[in-house]
């Protein structure tokens, strides 16, 4: 059975004053790289050619929102600097427009979607080290996808981070069986995209993709319920970023896997950023990065490593 995560392990104090944002070292800025998968040429953004980077031990795919950009995404989000403050890169790749998340209207791009994620995870694998293990975090419609794989990959990721991204109704109901993943679920008060009472997707000057969303309420019941989470969460108040948020754990069950939800009250639809000049420390991707190695590669996270009572 996993062991319980800690939550005094994941730092979510507010930036420590006279923080700097650490410039990327020489030649780790993020690139276009292509690969080619069964449905054709796809793009994304990483510092070497997945398969190439001989430390890695497992892959972490971070999922921009629909109608976005890899390259922006990577930027906004700050994962690429928080992940590798831990030893671990990441890989940003590029949807064709919107990513298949379960709602009818974009379900045409299924294949290729997942066609994307199976390859990159072949060709880590590639590198000669066995199956690597894969984490997934996304945004908006990346976070819908991301859940959509967790939901339907085999061998399922070892971690899912959802950042203000509901289910869509009509894939929740008819979801696959299958096996219980680690999900942190970033859910925002004051969402104009995702309301927090679900419903239809609220169309924004018609970029929208249609459909009917699960509350923020129904999308965590629905994870704890396949996670086989059985016992009252456990709850803690905290500041992200400058943000009051309140972070709630289910421990798994035998055979379970654990579900965390995150509520940023007061704040709106995407990526909660950084105030200028704040560092890592008490940031939201910061929080991410622990998360996703807590379950992918827990070795990395180190008594050296930022520890924040939560209380």
């Amino acid at each position: 059975m996993m062991a319980r995560p800690v939550l005094s392990a994941l730092p979510v104090a507010p930036p420590a004053a006279g923080k700097r944002r650490r410039p990327p070292p020489p030649g780790q800025q993020l690139v276009a790289h292509t690969v080619t998968t069964p449905q054709g040429l796809r793009v994304y953004r990483a510092t070497h050619p997945v398969g190439t980077a001989p430390q890695a031990r497992s892959l972490v795919l971070g999922l921009h929102g629909g109608g976005g950009d890899a390259r922006r995404f990577a930027q906004r989000s700050g994962l690429s600097e928080a992940l590798g403050a831990l030893g671990h890169g990441i890989v940003f790749p590029q949807a064709r427009s919107y990513w298949a998340d379960g709602r009818p209207a974009i379900e045409s791009g299924w294949p290729d979607d997942r066609a994307l994620v199976e390859t990159l995870v072949r060709q880590a694998a590639g590198s000669g080290l066995g199956a690597v293990p894969l984490a997934l975090v996304g945004a908006s419609n990346g976070g819908m996808f991301a859940q959509r794989l967790a939901c339907e990959m085999t061998p399922p990721p070892r971690a899912v981070v959802a950042v203000t991204a509901a289910l869509p109704a009509a894939y929740a109901a008819q979801a696959p069986a299958g096996l219980p993943v680690p999900v942190m679920l970033v859910q925002a008060t004051e969402d104009a995209m995702m309301p927090w009472q679900g419903g239809a997707v609220p169309q924004v000057s018609g970029h929208c993709i249609a459909g009917r969303l699960l509350s923020a309420d129904a999308t965590v019941a629905f994870w704890c319920r396949r996670n086989r989470c059985e016992t009252a969460p456990r709850l803690r108040h905290a500041t992200i970023s400058g943000v009051p948020v309140e972070i709630s754990v289910w421990s798994a069950g035998p055979g379970g896997a654990d579900v965390w939800r995150v509520v940023l009250r007061g704040a709106g639809h995407g990526w909660l950023g950084r105030k200028p000049g704040a560092g890592l420390h008490g940031s939201l991707e910061e929080l991410v990065a622990r998360f996703l190695l807590w379950y992918l590669d827990r070795a990395r996270l180190t008594s050296t490593e930022p520890q924040e009572n939560l209380e």
